[in-house]
């Protein structure tokens, strides 16, 4: 089992890319839902802001564990299939969504892109050995393949990526609130 502190470390980085995603996809639908309004993009950007502190505060706590992390066979293979996911992940939303708007479906460009970027959590949960990630993904695949059946405009609703967002941001904020036993290899 990894040390609390390099847990926090691990955890409060993907905080901070999980609270800026999360911030993208509420200002998105902000915007898309209620035009460019000043007091709504600066609660979200204050919102975004305060999370992104919290989470490099407490990586500027930890990281020295890090650097202590050893450079085994094993954490160069979960680094190496951690970036080809990622950027599996950016290769298939980028021709999904050229595909949709090529055959008139561009209102499903969002709902397809939170589900991949929801699937893409179920890999690295196994890779990372934090199986919170699997609740993170289902819960965004859910989402896309849901909010346009039931929300009034389809895919085209803000509230779609509103859900998107707080659900990253619901992430990000348990992995810095979570102890190590709660989410770690004992959960597996």
């Amino acid at each position: 089992m990894q040390s609390p502190s390099l847990y926090r470390a691990k955890r409060s980085i993907g905080a901070l890319f999980f609270s800026v995603f999360g911030g993208i996809f509420f200002l998105v639908g902000a915007v898309r839902g209620y035009g460019v309004s000043p007091i709504l993009l600066g609660i979200i950007l204050v919102c975004t802001a305060g999370i992104v502190a919290f989470a490099y505060g407490t990586y500027s706590v930890h990281k020295s564990a890090l650097a202590q992390e050893s450079e085994t066979p094993e954490k160069k293979r979960a680094d190496t299939l951690f970036h080809i996911i990622n950027a599996g992940q950016w290769v298939v939303i980028l021709i999904g969504g050229n595909v949709l708007a090529n055959i008139g479906l561009s209102s499903w460009i969002l709902p397809m892109a939170t589900a991949i970027i929801g699937l893409h959590f179920l890999p690295l949960a196994k890779l990372f050995r934090y199986p919170p990630h699997y609740i993170t993904g289902c819960l965004l695949l859910l989402w896309a393949i849901s909010y346009p059946l039931i929300l009034p405009l389809g895919g085209e609703n803000s509230f779609g990526c509103f859900g998107a967002g707080f659900i990253l941001w619901a992430s990000a904020l348990y992995g810095l609130l979570s102890k190590p036993h709660e989410s770690a290899a004992e959960m597996i």
